[in-house]
């Protein structure tokens, strides 16, 4: 029977923490599914332990071909050629997802048309918590027929949605294309952008959540400090700006003139002589009294609105 979701899972060296994701796809309570493992080149255990999987003919181990290194966007691609489902689930080697995600979303999901994707809500998982917590009241929480409208609450309220909480129809992403595999940061923005202005609807699913880890130390935010870093940032930017610009008209968008403003503000506290060198990408940023004065707005809303609830090992 053919799967009506595909997981694709990029992983490398993540030995000691991808049987905790593997377990979270195998706990779903909809079952015609199958998890597509991309291996990027690891050098410890992950063959030993994906192995153990293996019996269960949902699960497809992928060692990627070559020597080097290429990163998650190849990876991910690699498991778009090879997904049979009619939606894709894109899950990183160390998140987690509710037993009811794909339930909940597939049946938000079975009376819209091909293009319409579907959120959840989403927490945390942090070294110094004991127990994993959720977020509630996040402003990007939201069913819309227009999905611009998420980009400027991004923008304003300086959050997002984690790769893992979008369930997408892979006609879709065939439409719009896959990762792009030449970006080293923001790669889930740029390919989000192009997913969200070309999908017919957003549908928010209160009923499920996944889980995203941090404390890893790969962060975009360091990454940022570094030249090669800020030409990458620039890059990506510079490509949803033309995205957004194509489909709507809008050139500089607030959603991309947050993000210029957001590399002034790592540039002049870290490297401010790199500032006249990138100085035709800042030159639409918003300006400074407004980011700062939106930051301060959003933080004082997140306080009042958005709270978060700990986890058990039985929620999810």
């Amino acid at each position: 029977m053919k799967p009506e979701i595909s997981v694709i899972i990029p992983t490398f060296n993540r030995a000691h923490i991808i049987p905790e994701t593997l377990e979270s796809v195998l706990a779903q309570t909809f079952t015609n599914w199958e998890c597509l493992i991309i291996d990027d080149g690891s050098t410890d255990n992950t063959d030993e332990l994906v192995e153990k999987y293996l019996h269960d003919k949902r699960f497809k181990y992928f060692k990627r071909p070559g020597q080097l290194m290429k990163g998650a966007c190849t990876c991910r691609n690699i498991g778009i050629n090879n997904a049979l489902g009619n939606y894709i689930q894109f899950l990183d080697s160390d998140d987690l997802l509710a037993a009811n995600k794909f339930e909940v979303q597939l049946k938000a999901l079975e009376k819209k048309n091909s293009y319409h994707i579907a959120t959840c809500k989403w927490g945390g998982l942090k070294p110094m918590w004991d127990f994993p917590r959720l977020y509630e009241g996040l402003p990007s929480y939201l069913s819309t027929q227009k999905p611009i409208s998420l980009f400027k609450i991004f923008a304003t309220r300086f959050t997002y949605l984690p790769v893992h909480a979008y369930l997408v129809p892979r006609a879709l992403i065939i439409a719009v294309g896959g990762w792009k595999e030449n970006l080293k940061i923001n790669q889930d923005g740029e390919f989000f952008s192009r997913i969200l202005l070309n999908c017919s609807g957003i549908l928010f699913c209160e009923d499920t959540f996944v889980l995203y880890r941090t404390g890893s130390g790969n962060r975009t935010s360091n990454r940022r400090k570094t030249r090669e870093g800020v030409r990458n940032y620039t890059e990506s930017w510079e490509m949803i700006n033309k995205t957004i610009a194509k489909k709507t008209g809008i050139d500089n968008h607030l959603f991309v003139k947050q993000a210029r403003a957001e590399l002034y503000h790592t540039l002049k506290k870290h490297h401010p002589e790199w500032i006249e060198e990138n100085k035709a990408f800042l030159s639409g940023r918003t300006p400074v009294f407004i980011y700062n004065s939106l930051r301060l707005l959003s933080r004082i809303r997140d306080r009042l609105q958005v709270k978060q609830l700990p986890l058990n090992n039985r929620d999810f």
